[in-house]
């Protein structure tokens, strides 16, 4: 099976991380948090470290573009539902996080 879409619930330094992965391997990615505050700190990081590896001509101006769009953010839960393959990265914060899922309509 290959992998087109992949959902990631969380955007802190795991989550966004692996969003950044999956998005420069040409992968679509629909990150979900609990906030857009969260959202935007997670976008603010993975365009940080793609400047960096642009800097360090790790990947081309292309490749950072592509990988950017590639991320789509959202606070609820149905956008996972169109992804191939979901996961949650081990959080701290699992009081949120189950406030989150149990808010949201079940997948």
């Amino acid at each position: 099976m290959k992998i087109k879409t992949v959902g990631v619930v969380g955007s802190g330094t795991m989550g966004s991380g692996i969003a950044q992965a999956c998005a420069v391997s040409g992968i679509q990615v629909m990150m979900v948090d609990i906030s857009q505050e969260a959202l935007d700190k997670g976008q603010k990081s993975i365009a940080n470290s793609l400047e960096r590896l642009l800097s360090k001509e790790k990947i081309t101006t292309e490749d950072q573009s592509r990988a950017l769009s590639l991320i789509q953010t959202s606070t609820n839960t149905p956008p996972l539902r169109t992804a191939t393959w979901s996961l949650k990265p081990p959080q701290k914060m699992q009081v949120s996080k189950l406030k989150f899922w149990t808010n949201s309509k079940r997948i």
